[in-house]
């Protein structure tokens, strides 16, 4: 359309300070927010979900919705899945690296990923395993976002570059190898229709990697 409408605090949002979005697969559109918990817009009405309604935590980071419908809700305190009725939460002691969680996503297996402050943790349909690789130390990197890309493998920016994991279960450090990615603190992934990926850095610019060539735009 040609009109933008404003949601706040008046329109009944816990916060007006938005930091992930996202529509379901019913038509809701959810609202993380920075220290307000989470709110749901159906069209019609807000919901506001909180800690004392059982999320983990007010200060959202990121929302997914996997393959079957739950809501996955990242935070500064773990991770919450929500199947529509109620809320689960899990912490380090469920399996994540660490309680600050800044990213979700599902792979073609649907696993489901966990990007933190140090590390990655997979969830095994029970509870969560903090992933090891040779030749890459995770606890040493904060994941800050992470893509699927078309052909499957997952890519991971880092405080470090980016990482891929690919469909044969190895996971590669592509900033380690590359002088204009090495120690770049990424922030955000895309791929493009052609299958370039297109990375953004923090201070750094944009990177174009494509193949074996990695070019920077400023």
């Amino acid at each position: 359309g040609k009109n933008f409408k404003t949601f706040n605090i008046q329109d009944g949002l816990s916060s007006n300070y938005i930091v992930s979005i996202l529509e379901d697969g019913k038509g809701n559109i959810w609202f993380g927010t920075k220290n307000a918990g989470l709110c749901k817009y159906d069209g019609k009405t807000v919901s506001i979900y909180t800690k004392e309604t059982g999320i983990g935590s007010n200060a959202i980071s990121e929302l997914y919705e996997d393959n079957t419908g739950r809501l996955w809700i990242a935070t500064t305190a773990g991770v919450t899945v929500y199947n529509g009725e109620t809320f689960k939460n899990f912490k380090k002691e469920d399996g994540l690296a660490t309680d600050f969680v800044n990213f979700i996503i599902e792979d073609n297996e649907m696993n489901i990923w966990c990007g933190t402050r140090s590390g990655i943790s997979i969830f095994n349909g029970k509870t969560f395993e903090k992933l090891e690789f040779e030749g890459v130390d995770l606890n040493v990197l904060e994941i800050s976002s992470a893509i699927k890309s078309r052909s499957g493998e997952l890519w991971f920016g880092t405080n470090q570059g980016i990482m891929k994991y690919d469909k044969k279960g190895i996971m590669s450090f592509i900033g380690a190898g590359r002088d204009v990615l090495k120690n770049q603190r990424i922030q955000s992934l895309i791929e493009d229709r052609s299958g370039n990926l297109w990375v953004g850095s923090y201070g750094s610019g944009l990177y174009k990697y494509s193949g074996d060539q990695v070019s920077n735009i400023r």
